[in-house]
């Protein structure tokens, strides 16, 4: 009998820090309020990001004037041997900053499923492209969410 296809789906989240909602890259919140404690960060904490090290600066947030990312390239990730062999799957959260030329760095896991189907996400997802975030008719650095689903059919 034939093993069942194995097939990557790709669902991309934002995290809209206003109101800790989400929305896809695509949209932006209608209404925006005070940020909240979201995935992977602490209660009461101003910002959720840590500095870049080299000169501080921090990402913006989307909503408030801020518009979302949107995607323009993105790589589908592939399903590890491992994974396929003990039939995992699942949705991998990533977290990454877009930079003001549409480019993602800082790039880490939110939340995993293991099987070496987090790694292969951050993978796919350092090689997407978006096209930037704007905030005044100028690009800006923000941080958003994506959600890469891992699914077997």
């Amino acid at each position: 009998m034939r093993a069942a296809l194995s097939r990557v789906m790709l669902h991309l989240l934002c995290a809209a820090f206003a109101g800790g909602r989400f929305f896809s890259l695509a949209q932006t919140p209608t209404q925006t309020g005070t940020a909240s404690a979201g995935a992977g960060s602490s209660s009461g904490a101003e910002q959720q990001t840590v500095p870049d090290g080299k000169d501080g600066v921090q990402p913006k947030r989307v909503g408030g004037g801020v518009s979302a990312p949107v995607l323009l390239h993105h790589v589908e990730p592939q399903f590890s041997d491992q994974a396929r062999r003990a039939k995992v799957q699942g949705a991998v959260l990533v977290n990454l900053w877009v930079d003001e030329k549409g480019r993602p760095s800082h790039v880490r896991v939110l939340r995993g499923v293991g099987s070496g189907l987090d790694e292969n996400a951050v993978k796919a997802v350092q090689q997407y492209r978006f096209k930037p975030a704007m905030e005044g008719g100028k690009p800006v650095l923000v941080e958003v969410n994506v959600l890469v689903n891992f699914q077997m059919f």
